[in-house]
């Protein structure tokens, strides 16, 4: 059997680039649907909506069978179920199955994206954090890749059929590899209940930070366009230009800060770019027009807040519960985002959305500011 890690950083690294341009196949694709199925805007919101469910119920559920089945065997077989949700999409033609495909794929995504990052730092021992930011900025090629390359070729439905081909063939390599993998045996302790620890203070602290990091970066990916644009009366080319920069820093941030977040630690990595994001985000939108960049600039400070977030959750609680305890407070702030997301556009009917846009800011300083007092109340880095 192949133990080497080379080969287990190979496959999550597949993994993840296959995961990212499948994950981007829904805005991709979305004129296609909408001409090929005679969709309103409903009906591809319907899309967007079945896809956030399938990440809760997946993430939510999941976790708990990762923790309690042995790593491989579960990695194996949520690959497998994502497979199966590629060929769906390639079988079919129905806008039915494209929703149940939907479900399955971006939950089994979710829920593969956070078991490899649980996994990674107790996998390769020196330098996890690089290795997680690494595998998140590989995921962010898969994403920008599809979003350019097959944006471009995507002229019908078959070519929907063609790319999820592709994406299957991809899928299987890290497959196959696992059979040939050693990820390690869990240590056998005393068996821990999640429910008595999903009352605890941190788990508390936890989902509200991720609720309220959530809502800020989703905002961006959500409404900056629509802020650019409407709120600030540029054009939309200005628009993507703005949103592309945030996004492209985050992508190249966690390529180069990982090695940081090593050598200063998980907690410490969190308190200063989290407060410097924050800032650099408020300024960027307070300003307007006029300070618009630094609200682009800050995704570069951005980048390594989330996989970091998760690694985190590994540090609080046992690695045998980890997982569990992932899915749960995940689940929870991204019902907090998809709510106030429910809601934000209400907000911008009464306020505009130069003005709603505020809202953003805000709750990246209510994150960084609860992250700055528990990170000290914490002794290890």
């Amino acid at each position: 059997m192949l133990k080497s890690k080379q080969t287990i950083f190979f496959s999550f690294a597949v993994l993840m680039f296959a995961l990212g341009a499948s994950d981007a196949m829904r805005g991709v694709f979305s004129f296609i649907f909408t001409e090929h199925f005679s969709l309103n805007a409903n009906g591809l919101s319907n899309i967007v909506t079945i896809s956030y469910i399938g990440n809760l119920l997946f993430l939510a559920i999941g976790g708990n069978i990762i923790d309690r089945m042995n790593t491989k065997y579960a990695f194996q077989m949520f690959i497998i179920i994502w497979i199966l949700s590629q060929l769906l999409f390639l079988l079919t033609d129905s806008y039915s199955y494209l929703l149940c495909g939907m479900f399955v794929a971006m939950g089994t995504s979710t829920l593969l994206n956070t078991t490899i990052n649980i996994s990674t730092p107790t996998i390769f021992e020196k330098s996890p954090a690089f290795l997680v930011n690494l595998l998140f900025f590989i995921q962010g090629i898969g994403t920008s890749l599809s979003q350019s390359v097959i944006g471009n070729i995507a002229v019908d439905f078959n070519s929907w059929h063609t790319v999820n081909l592709g994406l299957i063939i991809i899928g299987l390599i890290p497959f196959i590899l696992s059979f040939f993998m050693s990820f390690g045996n869990k240590t056998k302790k005393e068996k821990i209940s999640v429910k008595n620890k999903i009352f605890s203070a941190d788990f508390i602290i936890m989902v509200i930070m991720m609720g309220c990091y959530f809502i800020a970066e989703h905002g961006v990916l959500n409404w900056l366009v629509m802020y650019i644009t409407t709120g600030l009366n540029l054009t939309s080319n200005v628009a993507n230009t703005y949103t592309s920069i945030f996004f492209g820093l985050i992508t190249i941030g966690r390529l180069v800060l990982g090695a940081f977040v090593d050598k200063i630690g998980v907690l410490k990595s969190l308190r200063y770019f989290s407060i410097i994001a924050a800032v650099m985000f408020f300024i960027g939108v307070i300003g307007g027009e006029k300070t618009l960049i630094l609200l682009s600039l800050s995704g570069f400070m951005f980048s390594i807040i989330y996989p970091t977030l998760v690694m985190l959750i590994s540090r609080l609680w046992d690695i045998n519960i980890a997982t569990s305890m992932s899915g749960i407070i995940i689940s929870i702030a991204s019902l907090a985002d998809i709510a106030f997301n429910a809601l934000f556009g209400n907000i911008a009917d009464i306020l505009g959305y130069k003005n709603a846009f505020i809202i953003m800011p805000v709750f990246m300083i209510i994150y960084s500011l609860i992250m700055f007092i528990f990170s000290k109340k914490k002794h290890w880095n």
